[in-house]
């Protein structure tokens, strides 16, 4: 935690110093600007506050707020995510540190825990940084999956299992000469069918919301809501605001788990229809531990309809599991905290280790710069 805490610091350092060291003249037209675009944001935000008020009065109760309290159950959960750099480049060959984790919480939160750890190099061939980065998803997603089908395996049973990310990863097929993609689906579908039938129940944490699943699902239902809901370039943008008009409007001084009402999602393309097909349903909502902490859009894989007693289940398990500030569950969190392979790491075994002997090279010491 300690160093944590004192590379959160350097990072901070880092943008202070940064700002400070641009030229004077530079520095105060762009802060000028940056006044006056302020104004501008304010004055978005109460159109979007507008908005959302006439959303909810058309829709009074399409917005249900879960106001239910962490319950004390202890509950087996199992955490995974995965994680992955890319160095190197020269000659098109480019090394790609992967790893994987697996966090489980076998009685709830006493100190019952069990990690476990994968992690390997592996060397891949791209014309450019950009196309061995979507080589080597493939390749984490792959190990990420591979930890769902050791749950299966296991004959694991009755535990939530949280995912660092949605439960279809990736949403779309890329060709790839390291893992085939459809060979790929086919064996993650698989993976969460089988931790599905032992009665798992599979909780993909999104926190990255760039998409408009929830606004189009709206529109389509009430096609008179359209010119409102075109105010909010993304769904993030529309729950934020509907969350915060809870919160000071309706239920002022309210601090607590918030939810949205649950959707089912609708298989849209190739990847999705084979998920379906697989026997899988997938539904979604948006939740907020309190209110500073961020809004995760929370995707449930089920075999059947999920029922109002299993939402509210769901939501319970949400409060249990997340601490308040934090954006994941813990067990989601805790995974991505332990499987993270960050940049530096990455740097220095591709420099100190795996390009050590051919350093003396004026070629090489060149080609690094």
């Amino acid at each position: 935690m300690v160093m944590k805490q004192l590379y959160k610091e350097i990072i901070e350092e880092k943008k202070r110093l940064e700002f400070n060291m641009t030229e004077g003249e530079i520095l105060n037209k762009l802060v000028h600007d940056a006044h006056k675009l302020s104004n501008e944001t304010k004055q978005l935000f109460r159109i979007l506050d507008n908005a959302v008020k006439s959303i909810l009065d058309t829709l009074p109760s399409y917005f249900i707020v879960k106001n239910t309290n962490a319950s004390s159950f202890s509950h087996t959960a199992i955490g995974i995510d995965g994680s992955f750099q890319v160095i190197g480049g020269m000659g098109g060959i480019w090394y790609v540190p992967l790893s994987s984790v697996r966090i489980v919480f076998k009685n709830g939160l006493d100190r019952d825990v069990d990690s476990k750890y994968f992690a390997t190099i592996r060397k891949i061939e791209a014309i450019d940084e950009s196309q061995a980065k979507k080589y080597a998803s493939y390749l984490m997603l792959y190990l990420e999956s591979s930890e769902i089908r050791t749950i299966a395996d296991e004959k694991i049973s009755d535990s939530n299992i949280f995912l660092d990310g949605p439960i279809i990863d990736p949403p779309f097929m890329v060709d790839n000469p390291y893992v085939d993609p459809r060979e790929y689906t086919s064996y993650r579908t698989s993976a969460i069918y089988e931790v599905l039938k032992n009665g798992n129940r599979v909780l993909g944490c999104v926190k990255r919301i760039r998409d408009r699943k929830l606004i189009e699902h709206i529109s389509q239902e009430f096609p008179e809501l359209n010119s409102m809901l075109n105010k909010f370039h993304n769904d993030l943008y529309l729950i934020a605001t509907m969350f915060k008009f809870y919160r000071f409007k309706l239920n002022p001084n309210y601090v607590g788990p918030l939810s949205t009402m649950l959707t089912e999602e609708i298989p849209q393309n190739e990847i999705e229809l084979k998920y379906s097909e697989k026997g899988i349903k997938i539904y979604y909502l948006f939740y907020q531990r309190n209110a500073r902490s961020p809004i995760l859009r929370i995707e449930i894989a089920t075999k059947s309809q999920l029922t109002q007693e299993e939402l509210n289940d769901v939501i319970e398990v949400l409060n249990y599991w997340t601490i308040p500030g934090h954006g994941l569950p813990i067990p989601a969190l805790l995974a991505h905290e332990k499987c993270t392979i960050r940049e530096g790491c990455a740097q220095v075994l591709y420099e100190e280790i795996i390009t050590k002997e051919s350093a003396t090279s004026p070629i090489f010491n060149l080609w690094i710069r």
